[in-house]
């Protein structure tokens, strides 16, 4: 038997794959009266979904910092972040994270 791969290693799918599909159809009919354009997403930004957003932006800029990419990418990587802050009322605890960022790379530039 040849050793190709260890016997504590799982071939076998743990979780099933979203389907696009499924999450397009939930986005289409949220919003007022049940209905939403389709391709159109709803104005209202949750607070859990604007959180994670946020923070995915927040780490995206620093990772294109650390990266090198081009100062201004990263600049509006983090005032996307403090606009969806506004968008979803929590622009008090965003934007001193992001005021820090913006002084850093001022301090970099």
């Amino acid at each position: 038997m040849p050793a190709s791969r260890p016997e504590c290693m799982s071939t076998s799918v743990v979780r099933k794959a979203l389907r696009s599909t499924c999450r397009t159809a939930d986005i289409c009919t949220q919003g007022i009266g049940g209905r939403v354009a389709a391709g159109y997403a709803p104005d209202v930004v949750e607070e859990g979904d604007a959180r994670a957003r946020i923070q995915k932006l927040l780490v995206t800029g620093d990772n294109r910092l650390k990266q090198g990419v081009d100062r201004a990418k990263v600049r509006e990587t983090y005032e996307d972040a403090l606009a969806l802050a506004r968008e979803a009322g929590l622009e008090e605890s965003v934007q001193p994270l992001v005021e820090v960022r913006l002084q850093d790379l001022e301090r970099l530039s």
